[in-house]
């Protein structure tokens, strides 16, 4: 069993690394995170893997068919979907609230909650 120091260390340590993440963690709009937090969201609401209604958005992506989709592995964004379920069904909102375009308003928070 772990002593108590032992755990308010580990504790301290991942808040530390969690904060410095959070703090110098990049933009919401990064097409590199984006595509696969689009993806996720599109998984959650619409149940489909097409990004169409964020491919506007984002330079970072894959055409086929008429469709636009993510082009990255999908480990990162199935890893997602629970954390975006649960904010969506918490907040109320879906990406269609929130107006898809590069400069809605409301958009980066959207994409923060998540």
């Amino acid at each position: 069993m772990m002593e108590r120091g032992g755990i308010v260390t580990r504790a301290l340590l991942f808040f530390l690394v969690w904060l410095s993440v959070a703090w110098f963690g990049s933009w919401e709009l990064n097409p590199n995170n984006a595509v696969r937090m689009f993806a996720a969201v599109s998984l959650v609401e619409d149940g489909d893997a097409t990004i169409d209604q964020f491919a506007p958005l984002t330079i970072d992506k894959a055409t086929f068919g008429g469709h636009a989709y993510l082009d990255k592995a999908p480990g990162m964004t199935l890893m997602a979907l629970p954390a975006v379920a649960a904010v969506n069904a918490s907040s109320g909102w879906r990406s269609a609230d929130v107006g898809v375009a590069p400069g809605a308003p409301d958009m980066a928070h959207f994409l923060r909650a998540r």
